[in-house]
C-alpha cells in the first residue's frame, strides 16, 4: 500500500501521541515528586492517567480506525497495533512509578535501596508482564491504588486483544458497515 498524505497524517498522529504520554508522563513523574501531601497526589495520579487514556484513545486508536475502515494491509495494522501498545505500556509505567514514589509500601518484591533507574524498569517489565499475560513477575501490588491500576491495565488489555487482534477482518467489515449506516443516515436526512 503507498503512503498518501492523509496515511502518512496518521503515522504522524501516533508518533505525536507517543509523544504527548511521554511528556505526560514525564510531567506526572516531577509534579508527584513536586507535593509531598498524598492527598493532592492521588487526584493528580489519576487525572494524569485519565489525560493519557484520553490522548491514547483519541489520536491512536482514530488512527487505526481509518486504517481499518479504508483498507490497509494487516501489516501496517499491525504496526500501529503495535505502537498503540507501547502507548499503553509506558502510560501504565509512569503511574505504577508514581505509585511507587508517594507509597514506598505499595509494591512489594523490591530491595529497600533499589536506585531509580532499576525501579522503573522493574515497573516497564511489570506493566508489559501485565499487557501481555505473561505472569511472571517478581514485583507484586500490596495498596489498593497499585492493584486498582493493575486491574484497569488488565481491562485495557483484555478489550484491546479482544477488539484489535482477535479478529481483524470481523472488526473491518463491522465498521464499513457502521459507516454505511452513517451514509444513508445522512442521505435519508439529506433528502427527507
Amino acid at each position: 500500500m503507498a503512503l498518501t498524505f492523509k496515511t502518512e497524517r496518521y503515522f504522524y498522529r501516533m508518533l505525536l501521541a507517543l509523544g504527548l504520554v511521554l511528556m505526560l508522563s514525564a510531567a506526572e513523574y516531577f509534579l508527584i515528586q513536586a507535593f509531598t501531601l498524598r492527598i493532592v497526589q492521588i487526584p493528580l495520579l489519576l487525572s494524569f492517567t485519565a489525560v493519557k487514556l484520553f490522548v491514547i484513545v483519541r489520536l491512536a486508536l482514530r488512527s487505526i480506525f481509518y486504517h481499518v475502515i479504508n483498507g490497509v494491509e494487516y501489516t501496517v495494522y499491525l504496526v500501529y497495533i503495535f505502537l498503540a501498545i507501547i502507548l499503553f505500556i509506558l502510560s501504565f509505567c509512569s503511574d505504577f512509578v508514581c505509585i511507587y514514589l508517594f507509597d514506598k509500601t505499595s509494591f512489594e518484591g523490591f530491595d529497600a535501596n533499589i536506585s531509580t533507574n532499576k525501579m522503573i524498569f522493574e515497573m516497564f517489565f511489570l506493566s508489559t508482564a501485565f499487557f501481555t499475560f505473561l505472569g511472571a513477575i517478581n514485583v507484586s501490588p500490596a495498596g489498593t491504588l497499585a492493584e486498582f491500576y493493575l486491574l484497569l491495565e488488565s481491562l485495557v488489555t483484555y478489550i484491546g486483544f479482544i477488539f484489535f487482534l482477535s479478529n481483524f477482518s470481523n472488526v473491518r467489515n463491522t465498521l464499513l458497515l457502521l459507516r454505511k449506516d452513517k451514509i444513508i443516515d445522512s442521505l435519508i436526512k439529506k433528502y427527507s
